[in-house]
């Protein structure tokens, strides 16, 4: 970005000076936005700090905009919060699409849990997911809603509870959906989504969004953000506790729970097949319980370590021996895997169980891996938030 373009952009007389009612020259704006212009041009990192009022908005997004236009590339803005995305989908970002003369296009993504899965919201109009009664209406408007937006996003609902007990099991997160197998995968709204972040050059994203996309790049289940060119971290101080969350490991109660739940719903012609696998998660829920409730440390709200002996300790003869809770994981984890193995002779045909074959899985690695402390340069703990417990491991 020449530097006679950013003064007829920045400076005194310039485009902001012109159309911008609360403008004022920072040599601050000019210094940053040059020095985010050359990063890009020369595809180096920058770390810039940058005081309240500088105007540090716009002295990156403007060289954005330009990088992304003379090198025919998208370029991610990542934010801390979705309140800063909005901000600049909702007033930064248009204002600079009426003042500057070269026309650039915008998208907005949110984390997949964020939309509506048509295909789980048909299936629960069919299937119970309510809790209670009082859920009814909130259903029906969610039912009927889903076939008038165009987005999908759950923010349209305004007039509903924030807390939809049911919207985690008719969301669109990535570890129940069954990708491009689905019925509805050319109307579904992560498929609109990453179409319209295709054909833009910014695409604005927040950063718990770009770590989870980050970790599962290149899984045909999980990746939403379009390839780019350069990211920018708005708000960077914030990364390094999300990107510990995403590279790290977790199980919990819920995840468990949910597991199981949806088995019930698994597509199974097959009688004796069917009733087998009703025992097979009725002996999961019950071991899942047993292994939960060993957690005594885990009565009260708070975060607790898990030690290297929790699950094993050393005998006097040098040998490893299970504790009662290292007991209580492997029959939960023999359990896992005769779900693992049932699942993996319905895969003909079925994307739910393959679906499911991957979620159980991941809960059996992630599992191991948080009991045996596979990693040492990871930190094991537990984490107990309402009635959820949570066992995590991030590096």
């Amino acid at each position: 970005m020449p530097q006679n373009l950013i003064e007829k952009v920045f400076g005194n007389g310039g485009l902001i000076a012109r159309f911008h009612e609360s403008y004022e020259y920072r040599e601050g704006q000019i210094k940053m936005a040059e020095a985010v212009a050359k990063a890009l041009s020369d595809k180096r990192h920058l770390i810039v700090e940058a005081g309240t009022g500088t105007g540090k908005t716009l002295a990156y997004l403007i060289p954005a905009i330009a990088a992304a236009a003379e090198g025919k590339m998208r370029i991610v803005v990542s934010t801390g919060t979705k309140n800063l995305q909005e901000q600049l989908m909702q007033k930064d970002i248009p204002f600079l699409q009426k003042i500057l003369p070269k026309k650039f296009s915008a998208s907005y993504m949110k984390g997949r849990g964020n939309y509506a899965c048509l295909y789980r919201v048909q299936k629960a109009e069919m299937q119970p997911v309510l809790d209670n009664l009082d859920q009814i209406d909130h259903f029906r408007e969610v039912s009927k809603w889903v076939h008038e937006t165009a987005t999908g996003d759950r923010g349209e609902l305004v007039d509903l509870p924030e807390n939809l007990s049911f919207w985690n099991r008719i969301n669109a997160r990535s570890d129940i959906c069954i990708g491009q197998k689905c019925p509805d995968f050319n109307a579904c709204f992560i498929t609109r989504m990453r179409g319209n972040a295709e054909a833009a050059e910014i695409v604005v994203v927040n950063h718990h969004l770009f770590f989870a996309d980050l970790n599962v790049r290149g899984n045909q289940f999980g990746k939403v953000i379009p390839d780019y060119g350069a990211v920018i971290f708005d708000e960077a101080h914030l990364i390094e506790d999300i990107a510990s969350d995403y590279f790290g490991f977790q199980v919990s109660n819920f995840q468990i729970d949910e597991l199981v739940r949806d088995t019930d719903t698994l597509p199974i012609s097959d009688a004796v097949a069917t009733r087998d696998l009703t025992k097979l998660a009725a002996r999961i829920i019950g071991l899942a319980e047993q292994f939960w409730l060993r957690f005594s440390q885990a009565k009260t709200e708070g975060r607790y370590p898990l030690l290297p002996d929790t699950f094993a300790h050393r005998t006097s003869e040098g040998k490893s021996r299970p504790s009662a809770l290292g007991e209580a994981y492997e029959a939960l984890d023999t359990a896992l895997r005769s779900l693992e193995s049932f699942l993996g002779g319905y895969l003909a045909d079925n994307p739910e169980a393959e679906s499911l074959l991957r979620r159980t899985r991941q809960a059996i690695f992630d599992l191991d891996f948080i009991v045996h402390q596979a990693e040492r340069n990871f930190v094991y703990w537990l984490e107990r938030r309402g009635k959820g417990i949570f066992l995590r491991a991030s590096p």
